[in-house]
């Protein structure tokens, strides 16, 4: 008991010889044992202001009570059913599915005191203790369970048209290849696709030397060639690609082409014209903004739409073509001509093998467009919406011996007409006297005021 108990306690119980250590517990329940009542007050507080943070927090949320529960019975307070499942209640989260389960299970309460109350009537036996209590923590249970489950059943669309896996990334398994050939993460880069000894990035065993591999494409000659193009800036939204021609196992070839700042792209999954910038439009209605959904499930956002007109030449001649409802996408990297939408206007498309395409009307060749990475490039200029200048409009303000009053500073009336006659050299038609109060006034005789 000396383990347990301090000197100065033990001292004061006054053991003697033969005492059991029940009786001295007993003493000591007798004499030091009270109620503390701040501390019921702080665990029923408590108790009151829990909060169930989201689904993921039920076990430490239910813990919390069952804790507090145990500790108020240690003090042989009652903390009634009903309390608990009204706290439990009051510290569900505030949005709006939560709000239905609120409601729900209070509806889940009324309904079991009613049969309470009915079976106490009649004389039957009540419902089994904290029957009520189960009932709510077992549905909040399943509703935490079908909120995860809902959660985790979300998934990302696929990265590009070609994926076939849509689900998280990092629990994806890394494929093992030449680059990677143990099938883990780049220390370097924290890269899937290569290792620390395939890395391009600074710090990598490769930095700086870019992408090593083979084309598909068939040459009848094996050459080495290393050549760089200057890439054009696209307004932060530069569309490059890289092709490399079939070299020697022991040198590499790097071709880095760019889409002209000027092109346009014929696109033939496209439903509409997407132009980006809104200074090519000469009629604009943001009523015909739309949101148009990519091809990797994505969504781009439009501002509006119109009519934009464009000029396209072919062998010397240029042509102005009509382009109806076009939509402003400042998002898209390049101009957009919809293949569908130019057909449905009765212009062809001709595609030609390994060469570009041809657009044509009623059978004649009116411009041309080359294949740039498999990609149909057409050179086009578009043609901005004129501003209109503006201009200072004046109203025309009718002669008059009241507006040559003001001008020649207030003189009096025959004086007004001979300057104006002498300098106008005209004759105003105006019979009627000039009014202006304060000369009127002020060119009259003084007179006493009336008594």
């Amino acid at each position: 008991m000396l383990r347990r108990v301090s000197q100065l306690v033990f001292d004061n119980l006054q053991v003697a010889d033969g005492i059991s250590a029940c009786t001295l517990w007993q003493r000591i329940s007798a004499k030091y044992a009270h109620i503390d009542i701040n501390a019921q007050f702080e665990i029923k507080e408590r108790l009151s202001t829990l909060k169930l943070k989201d689904h993921k927090d039920f076990n430490n949320y239910i813990a919390k009570f069952c804790t507090g529960h145990e500790r108020l019975l240690v003090m042989s307070v009652h903390y009634p059913e009903s309390d608990i499942v009204h706290h439990i209640l009051r510290g569900l989260p505030s949005s709006q599915s939560w709000t239905n389960f609120k409601q729900l299970m209070v509806q889940l309460c009324q309904d079991h005191m009613d049969r309470e109350k009915v079976a106490i009537d009649e004389g039957k036996d009540a419902a089994a203790p904290d029957m009520l209590l189960d009932c709510i923590v077992s549905q909040l249970l399943i509703e935490c369970q079908h909120i995860k489950a809902e959660s985790t059943a979300k998934r990302n669309g696929p990265g590009s048209e070609y994926s076939n896996l849509a689900k998280d990334s990092n629990n994806r398994p890394i494929a093992k290849h030449p680059n990677n050939p143990n099938g883990v993460h780049c220390t370097n880069c924290k890269g899937r696709l290569h290792n620390r000894d395939h890395c391009f990035n600074p710090g990598g065993e490769m930095a700086g030397q870019g992408p090593r591999g083979r084309a598909a494409a068939a040459v009848t000659t094996k050459k080495e060639m290393a050549s760089l193009a200057v890439m054009d800036s696209l307004d932060n939204r530069e569309i490059s690609c890289v092709m490399i021609e079939s070299v020697d196992n022991n040198s590499s070839a790097l071709v880095l082409m760019s889409i002209p700042a000027h092109a346009t792209l014929l696109n033939s999954g496209a439903t509409s014209h997407l132009i980006k910038s809104c200074e090519m439009f000469h009629s604009y209605n943001e009523a015909d903004a739309r949101n148009v959904t990519t091809v990797n499930l994505g969504t781009l956002q439009t501002q509006g739409g119109g009519t934009c007109y464009v000029n396209v030449s072919y062998e010397g001649r240029t042509i102005r073509l009509k382009l109806n409802n076009c939509l402003h996408a400042p998002g898209v990297a390049v101009n957009l001509l919809s293949v569908g939408r130019l057909n449905s206007t009765g212009i062809g498309c001709n595609f030609i093998l390994n060469e570009g395409v041809h657009l044509s009307k009623n059978g004649i060749t009116f411009t041309s467009g080359e294949m740039i990475n498999c990609l149909f490039s057409l050179n086009t200029d578009f043609i901005p919406c004129p501003h209109s200048d503006k201009c200072v409009m004046f109203t025309k303000v009718p002669d008059s011996l009241y507006l040559h009053h003001l001008r020649l500073g207030h003189p009096g009336e025959n004086a007004t007409r001979t300057l104006v006659k002498s300098l106008l050299k005209s004759q105003i038609k105006d019979l009627e006297p000039i009014k202006y109060e304060p000369c009127t006034i002020a060119k009259h005789f003084a007179t006493p005021h009336a008594p």
